[in-house]
């Protein structure tokens, strides 16, 4: 029986509604964590009748219990939140922890009553945070994702910033009543929301209509994405694709919490830097402000909470603008300019003195100055982090599950949060009892200096300044070796290669594939338009091209052709042996040297690299009579098989063709290896003028003007 439409569907299921709905959830958060903060003192006096001396160190348990409990309750928030159906259920969840959390601090009248009541309070936390960010980029997907984090930011900077002073206010003119009496209408209103909210997704399912506008999680890509945006972008991306790609062979606690492969990213690690200091800035003021308040002005706890509205309303009113300019130019001007801006507003705070109200105005000016970068440095870190994990799953969706990871995500972006919100006060305060508020904020200056610069160089990517140049790989810049008499690049890598070669494939097939690295110098540095190719490239190409023949089980899948493995095996090799000394471009060029080596009719006409590894192996098995161009002689083919002897690889050959006809049919039933199979395997019948999709005898010319032929260099051996 099919379900009846919700009432409000439309409206519910809103952009705006849901959006709305995590704001409110995440204010409220912040500002009952921030409301009872002042209070704690005389609850622990009036209720628990602490001595005075106890109050102190009770009360910093009870901020620590608060911290850890948000720090080690938010991984696994994100990884139930990436594995359930909806993320309603966990959002409601987490209100209820908060719910009872604020009941015990109401009506505890024991430290332990009160430690558990600010675990609870910390869990909600972790699970808001983590739940409520993932339910956005849902909602409104990646380009719009700057803009509602920054108009989120903005709202809730209201409740993070003023609650304290609220709080102190409150429970002055109306005692504990009044405090927790406004936490329940609070409560309330944020119950009301959460229960009403439907996801897109559910709302789906009765054929609501998408909004104008609506992202959802289909879109791609940010705008500011390595500043080099261009009509050529969707092609590069798809080869951008290698660097993101997980190696097979991950560890249980990788498998089971796929983000962590994630953190190994120097751009991730650099965003939830970002969160952490954005944080531990807005608790510093939020620390600081009042007290500082008291020294030079004489303000009560309600004056002090007026100053905030001066640090609140920049923020409020530019957080979604530069939210806006994120999306459009992405995170790292908004990064590099918001955390450089705010080094000298920090600074001049020194300026406001003891004194009137002329001092209360540059007091209040420069505290808006500041708010101007909080606004800034709103959203880029939550922008910055989800494109790249984004990144990451799109290149492995098996790896990282049907939901991806940003639950996971926002876990960690929740757990490096709250660190910022714990440490921030005792930075500060410290800071400030130690050198003074001037120079307290020069040293968090400095801290934004730091930030500014590291954002200049992660943050979307490297500047083209600060990129490393593909190594020179002519053979003037490598140093070099005579092997098999022919003079070959030889680098730390190439070594690794042919270690990793010999180390997983029997003697003749090694042989093999040292014979294809040599024969394919020899020819191309005698044809003018392959000498210029990146010898690197083509030898790593040559010596790996036939890993998937490997027995060992973690370099071959079930359900891949061998050219395939092998592609992909060199590619996860390269990842972890070279690190950014081979760029997208050097990894993509490996793997389709090796991916189309038994496909001339394609590799004839790609890159010089393609076809110089193809004539290597094309050489090997035709023989120094076929060699492409006549370019081998004969001398030149026996100095290459003296060092590489050539005994044992016909057998060789034949036996790795009928293993796979018979470990993996599927992937041979389209190519020439079915021939093997009909040929030489006991009961392989598949119907070849079925299965075959591509036809063994095209044809092609390639750039050195050599005609292709067919596969039949291999079918000759049969």
């Amino acid at each position: 029986m099919a379900k009846s439409k919700p009432i409000g569907l439309a409206w519910r299921s809103s952009t705006l509604f849901i959006v709305s709905t995590v704001g409110i959830g995440l204010f409220t958060d912040l500002f009952l964590y921030g409301l009872v903060v002042p209070i704690l003192p005389f609850i622990l006096q009036d209720r628990v009748n602490l001595p005075k001396d106890q109050v102190q160190g009770h009360v910093s348990a009870l901020l620590a219990a608060y911290a850890g409990a948000s720090v080690l309750f938010s991984p696994p928030a994100g990884i139930i939140a990436d594995r359930v159906a909806t993320r309603q259920a966990p959002f409601l969840i987490g209100l209820v922890a908060l719910l009872g959390a604020t009941i015990m601090l109401s009506l505890g009248q024991s430290v332990p009553v009160l430690i558990v009541a600010r675990v609870l309070q910390g869990t909600s936390a972790a699970v808001v945070w983590t739940i409520g960010l993932a339910l956005v980029l849902d909602t409104v997907g990646p380009n719009n994702l700057g803009k509602t984090i920054g108009s989120i930011f903005g709202f809730i900077s209201i409740g993070e910033l003023a609650a304290p002073v609220l709080g102190g206010v409150i429970y002055k003119k109306a005692g504990y009543p009044g405090v927790f009496g406004m936490a329940f209408a609070i409560l309330a209103v944020d119950f009301i929301m959460r229960l009403m909210l439907i996801e897109k997704k559910v709302a789906a399912q009765w054929d609501v209509a998408e909004e104008p506008g609506d992202d959802g999680e289909e879109h791609e890509g940010n705008a500011g994405e390595e500043e080099d945006a261009n009509e050529e972008e969707p092609l590069l991306r798809k080869k951008e694709e290698g660097n993101y790609k997980v190696p097979e062979g991950q560890n249980k606690v990788v498998k089971g919490y796929p983000i962590l492969f994630c953190l190994k990213d120097p751009r991730l690690l650099t965003a939830l830097l970002l969160a952490f200091n954005q944080a531990t800035l807005l608790a510093a003021f939020d620390a600081t402000i009042p007290t500082q308040a008291e020294q030079l002005f004489g303000f009560d706890s309600l004056k002090s909470g007026l100053l905030f509205i001066a640090l609140v309303l920049p923020y409020l009113l530019l957080g979604p603008v530069a939210g806006w300019m994120v999306d459009r130019y992405g995170p790292k001007p908004a990064a590099v300019l918001g955390f450089g801006y705010l080094v000298p507003v920090l600074i001049l705070l020194r300026l406001a003195r003891s004194g009137g109200t002329s001092q209360i105005v540059i007091f209040c000016v420069l505290l808006s100055l500041n708010g101007i970068g909080l606004a800034v440095i709103g959203s880029p870190s939550v922008v910055e982090a989800s494109y790249v994990v984004q990144r990451y799953d799109k290149a492995n969706p098996d790896f990282f599950g049907k939901h991806g990871p940003y639950a996971q995500l926002y876990g960690i972006n929740s757990m490096v949060f709250s660190l910022g919100l714990t440490l921030g006060p005792l930075i500060s305060g410290g800071l400030r009892e130690s050198i003074g508020y001037g120079n307290m904020n020069a040293a968090i200056g400095m801290l934004c200096l730091v930030t500014s610069l590291l954002s200049f160089i992660f943050v979307g990517g490297k500047p083209r300044a600060l990129r490393r140049r593909p190594p020179d790989s002519t053979m003037s810049a490598l140093s070099t070796r005579v092997y098999g008499g022919v003079t070959v690049p030889n680098t730390p890598l190439i070594t690794k290669a042919l270690d990793l070669a010999k180390a997983h494939m029997k003697e003749p097939l090694y042989n093999h594939v040292v014979r294809s690295w040599l024969f394919g110098f020899i020819i191309a540095d005698k044809a003018p338009p392959l000498q210029s190719r990146d010898r690197e490239v083509h030898a790593i190409a040559a010596i790996l091209h036939d890993l998937g023949w490997s027995t060992t089980p973690e370099l071959v899948s079930a359900d891949k052709r061998f050219e395939v493995d092998g592609a992909d095996d060199a590619r996860a090799f390269l990842q972890r042996e070279a690190g950014d000394r081979f760029d997208v471009h050097r990894l993509q060029l490996v793997w389709d040297s090796i991916a189309l080596h038994t496909t001339p009719s394609i590799a004839l006409h790609k890159e010089p690299e393609v076809v110089a590894t193809l004539f290597g192996i094309m050489t090997d098995f035709r023989g120094v009579e076929g060699a492409p161009m006549g370019l081998v002689t004969r001398e030149e083919f026996n100095a290459v098989v003296r060092v590489a002897p050539r005994a044992g690889f016909k057998d060789g050959f034949r036996d790795v063709l009928t293993g796979l006809c018979r470990t993996k049919p599927d992937t041979t039933s389209d190519n020439f290896v079915a021939d093997w199979g009909v040929k030489y395997v006991k009961g392989y019948s598949e119907d070849l003028a079925a299965h075959r999709t591509i036809s063994l005898s095209g044809t092609g010319t390639g750039d050195v003007g050599l005609k292709a032929g067919s596969t039949n260099f291999f079918l000759m051996w049969i």
